[in-house]
């Protein structure tokens, strides 16, 4: 970066401040006269006060002046209408959607969301709700997993033969 000079770029003539005042009121004397009043750059006609008042009752007697309403009655039920349309188009009774049963999910979907969700009910507190006088026997046995299913679990999530074998404690 450059160092600053003394100098801004800025200059003014010598003297330029000394008798500052009197220029500006001669050039203010030569714009305006004495004796006239400095226009502000608006005027008003001669007599423009002294005859407004006949001027606006001339106006409002010459004329009958159509009143007219911003929102006439006869269209106000034409967006009444339109939203009524529109409401039973949005909530009109559509063909009703088939519900939705135990076989319709996907079993690796509820498996593995099963599997990722904790769950905070012990075996035992499941045992106690889950409905078994209106489970059949024929019931369990005809869902019963595939061999495959059954291998693949046990190698997955069972570490040493061991753990299958219940203790004589338990």
């Amino acid at each position: 970066m450059a160092p600053v000079s003394g100098q801004d770029g800025f200059n003014l003539p010598k003297g330029y401040f000394e008798n500052f005042p009197e220029r500006i009121a001669k050039r203010t004397a030569e714009t305006n006269p004495v004796g006239e009043k400095p226009m502000g750059g608006f005027r008003t006609p001669d007599m423009y006060f002294e005859t407004f008042g006949e001027r606006i009752q001339e106006r409002l007697s010459k004329k009958d002046v159509r009143v007219r309403r911003l929102r006439p009655l006869q269209m106000i039920w034409i967006p009444a209408v339109a939203a009524a349309i529109l409401l039973l188009l949005v909530w009109s009774p559509s063909s009703p959607s088939p519900a939705l049963e135990f076989e319709d999910i996907n079993a690796e979907v509820l498996q593995a969301y099963l599997q990722t969700e904790e769950f905070d009910v012990t075996p035992g507190e499941l045992a106690e709700n889950l409905p078994l006088m209106d489970l059949a026997m024929e019931d369990v046995l005809d869902r019963a997993p595939e061999a495959r299913v059954i291998a693949d679990y046990l190698e997955d999530y069972i570490e040493s033969d061991q753990e299958l074998y219940l203790d004589s404690n338990e």
